[in-house]
């Protein structure tokens, strides 16, 4: 009752349209929110949710600790009642609690390394991403399967609120038993128009390459912006887009916005450090198969045309006949005593000793006689 209950929930309040195969294109001006790591004539690393979301927990922690010992000094200088030393020790006292809940987890934050970015190469037309345990995921992108799913999430306490997810599925390298599917960019508060526009920017970039027109490029030099498959612009005129765009930008909470994206010291942190883990390595390094194949002058096979390649007999070794006298077996060559192979038979060994072992006592125990039988 409650899975029936659960599924007519999700249609209702969810729509998901499948964006490819094939490629599905629309009337929209492609544009990203800031979720571009790098791009170039080769190949476009998109940034994960994680790498979007790094830094957060550091800004958060240390704005903690400076309002804490803002608030430490205030106590001493302000409170005239008691001593020095009890003012000094209450001081210290909260701003090492605020260090030790909210300045180690930012701390520790900063200390891991950025997860490698999901990379859209144009020169073969692939997909690559890496999973947690650095595993190589692909898939050609003219057949990739991407969904977008638009609706609405109830919040507890909070409402609802929109949500628009952009995914496409990968498959582990060598084995595509195994998939991955990966969300492109944030999902909470997004809106269907944003993720066209996103992935009108990813198509047009794998057709094109970089350098060409964006929305924002389109409102810079004034042009009129219809997007018939968008659903936002459609329902005013020029003269009222024009009219609500310099209204919006007059805005106290918009010029507000502004000033804190400017001046916050929880944003500046954030992107300090952004910039600092930027100059380390990242958690997992892109595996050579797809290095040589991110370079100007490397192979443009895909991976998935290398993963499971067919074994060819040749003529002469079809035509050549059996011998008829039998070929001695070779034995099987001994791992090294230190290798992992080693280690994994010998451990095989004592799990089939400690089998016949314990078959060996069931088999004596029922064979043994009964007390008191002669």
């Amino acid at each position: 009752m409650f899975n029936k209950l659960s599924q007519k929930h999700q249609q209702k309040f969810f729509r998901t349209e499948q964006l490819s195969p094939p490629l599905k294109r629309f009337r929209v001006y492609p544009q990203t929110l800031d979720e571009v790591d790098q791009e170039n004539e080769i190949f476009l690393d998109f940034k994960t949710a994680q790498e979007e979301q790094y830094g957060g927990w550091f800004s958060t922690g240390m704005f903690g600790v400076i309002m804490a010992t803002i608030i430490g000094l205030s106590i001493i200088i302000f409170n005239q009642h008691a001593h020095l030393i009890d003012k000094l020790l209450g001081a210290a006292g909260l701003v090492t609690f605020a260090f030790l809940v909210m300045g180690v987890p930012g701390i520790i934050e900063i200390l891991k390394p950025l997860p490698a970015p999901w990379r859209f190469n144009r020169r073969t037309r692939e997909v690559y991403a890496l999973d947690e345990s650095g595993q190589l995921y692909h898939a050609p992108w003219d057949n990739i399967q991407a969904y977008l799913s638009t609706g609405t999430v109830f919040i507890p306490k909070g409402g609802p609120m929109s949500a628009a997810v952009l995914e496409v599925q990968l498959h582990r390298f060598g084995d595509p038993h195994y998939k991955l599917n990966i969300s492109l960019g944030l999902t909470l508060g997004g809106q269907r128009y944003d993720k066209l526009r996103l992935w009108e920017y990813l198509c047009t970039y794998m057709d094109q390459g970089p350098g060409f027109e964006t929305l924002e490029m389109a409102i810079a030099a004034g042009k009129p912006i219809f997007e018939p498959d968008s659903g936002l612009y459609n329902v005013l005129s020029p003269e009222e887009r024009q009219k609500a765009r310099e209204e919006f930008n007059r805005s106290f909470i918009v010029r507000l916005f502004a000033l804190w994206e400017k001046y916050s010291l929880i944003l500046n942190l954030q992107r300090w450090a952004y910039r600092r883990a930027l100059r380390r390595p990242r958690k997992h390094a892109w595996p050579e198969v797809v290095l040589e194949r991110c370079r100007p002058d490397g192979p443009t096979t895909r991976l998935v045309d290398i993963e499971l390649l067919p074994v060819v007999q040749t003529p002469a070794a079809c035509s050549e006949a059996p011998s008829l006298a039998p070929q001695p077996e070779q034995p099987a060559p001994k791992p090294a005593p230190e290798s992992t192979e080693a280690r994994i038979a010998a451990h095989r060994e004592r799990i089939r000793a400690a089998r016949a072992a314990k078959i060996q006592s069931r088999k004596s125990f029922k064979t043994a006689p009964a007390d008191g039988e002669c």
